[in-house]
């Protein structure tokens, strides 16, 4: 809103002969309440809550100029100025006008000086005088209501009550705060509630309506212990309370006004509401209780949601993926009281773990980190037609059938699990002499279709007699299954 320059004042004698030509009466009349404030209220302009000020007493002032009235408020350099004229050609009196800047044949003259606000080249209004009472040199009282009060074409309004030594009751209101700006909210959960109390600033009870909601987001604001709504504050209990609370639907900036209607000249409080929705970040991890396992054993997955305190949806998914295979769900709950969801698998090859979380109105959907288990093959060597057992030792008689017709020689049977079959596995023989164990061949070999070999040891001559011997077996491993060797078998050869 803007304001004019304030007219020239008119010297003294000047006022006590306008005075005298208007024939208002030069002894003071004294109001029954003395009643004497200056109010305005400005409407919201974008993020400008308007302003709701009410001076009173001593705060306000009351001088002729002219044919008119005008009336200060305030202090030091930020002072209210309204000026009140009547119609060209005639004098002040009660009645309604509708208002130019400076009045003409058919408007009154209302100006009105805002500090900081550049001066008005033109304005509109209504103006209701409701008291009007001159001396010579004096105001003695005067009572108006001014309502749509616009500079320049300006869509922000200004609207109050103006009394001096009047009788005349009046309505003035305020809110506190004007503006709340929330902070950042999650979606979906509601704020805390922020407290805005309305003011009695009047003489009059001041009558409300039923607070409500409007503006972009209307939807995202709600009320709460409301002693507002359908109140009336009489000046003796001035005020009352709502408290408002900011749930946004969506993240992004939300904005609205709560507006709480009342019988004052602009009819209606407003308190800006902003805020910004955000929505919170989620995490799951997972661990499992072993990097590796042998075939055939099992680990246990455990994926973990933070913040799940907070969460709404408490349930995590967990997939494996074997191994050149499909990604698998197997595992869907809620999660403990420490956020974990555990499960205990048994993977058949190497297998991939993750989690992941679909999120809730707040939380945005999470999905783990990958964590692989390795599954170690199963390889077992066992000797095999075999003559008897002394202590670790199988038995194998000396015959010239095994150099000769590679029959009754020490036999080794090999099997990796799960099933390897073409896949390399490599023997170790070694035998006992000096003192130590020497390695005396190494052969390779392959699996065959059902993931088994047969290995025969075959000796030259008599020479073997008696000399412990041990063999083994290792399985190098693939993309799928880590390799491993078998434990030690140990065999005599003896006459």
């Amino acid at each position: 809103m803007r304001t004019t320059r304030r007219s020239t004042r008119v010297a003294a004698l000047a006022a006590i002969a306008a005075a005298l030509l208007i024939g208002v009466p030069v002894a003071p009349v004294e109001a029954a309440d003395n009643l004497t404030a200056f109010t305005i209220d400005t409407q919201p302009d974008g993020n400008d809550p308007g302003t709701s000020l009410a001076f009173t007493d001593t705060a306000v002032a009351a001088s002729l100029v002219g044919g008119g009235v005008e009336m200060t408020a305030g202090s030091g350099g930020d002072v209210y100025v309204a000026i009140i004229q009547p119609p060209t050609g005639q004098t002040l009196a009660p009645g309604t006008f509708t208002t130019t800047l400076n009045g003409d044949e058919t408007s009154a003259g209302l100006s009105i000086e805002i500090p900081g606000e550049a001066p008005c080249s033109d304005s509109t209004g209504s103006l209701d005088i409701l008291e009007v009472s001159l001396g010579v040199d004096q105001v003695t009282a005067f009572a108006a209501t001014y309502t749509d009060w616009s500079c320049d074409g300006s869509a922000s309004l200004a609207f109050g009550e103006l009394r001096y030594n009047s009788a005349f009751d009046y309505a003035a209101a305020s809110t506190s705060p004007s503006t709340i700006d929330f902070p950042d909210q999650a979606v979906a959960r509601p704020s805390a509630p922020v407290t805005v109390t309305v003011t009695n600033d009047g003489s009059a009870d001041l009558t409300l309506g039923t607070a409500g909601f409007s503006g972009a987001d209307p939807e995202m604001f709600s009320k709460d212990d409301d002693t507002c709504s359908d109140a009336t504050l009489t000046p003796g209990t001035p005020s009352c309370t709502i408290d408002v609370t900011f749930e946004p639907g969506t993240a992004g900036p939300a904005s609205a006004q709560l507006d709480i209607p009342d019988d004052t000249a602009l009819g209606t409080r407003t308190v800006l509401l902003s805020g910004n929705g955000i929505t919170l970040t989620s995490e799951v991890t997972i661990t499992t209780s072993a990097k590796a396992v042998a075939f055939g054993k099992s680990v246990q997955v455990t994926a973990n949601l933070a913040a799940h305190e907070d969460t709404t949806n408490q349930q995590l998914t967990i997939f494996a993926t074997p191994f050149g295979g499909t990604k698998t769900p197997i595992e869907t709950g809620d999660v403990d009281s420490n956020g974990d969801l555990s499960f205990t698998y048994k993977p058949t090859k190497k297998t991939t773990f993750e989690a992941s979380f679909d999120g809730d109105g707040s939380y945005t959907p999470a999905t783990s980190g990958q964590v692989d288990v390795d599954v170690v093959a199963r390889v077992v060597g066992r000797l095999a037609r075999f003559d008897a057992r002394s202590g670790r030792y199988k038995i194998y008689g000396f015959t010239s059938a095994c150099p000769r017709q590679h029959r009754r020689c020490p036999t080794y049977a090999v099997s990796v699990s799960p099933n390897h079959a073409g896949k390399k596995v490599s023997f170790v023989l070694q035998l006992f002499a000096s003192g130590r164990w020497q390695t005396a061949t190494t052969v390779d070999g392959r699996l065959g279709p059902k993931s088994t070999r047969v290995e025969i040891f075959v000796y030259k001559n008599a020479s073997i007699v008696g000399l412990p011997t041990r063999v083994r077996v290792r399985f190098g491993g693939d993309a799928d299954h880590l390799g491993r060797t078998s434990k030690w078998s140990y065999f005599k050869v003896v006459r």
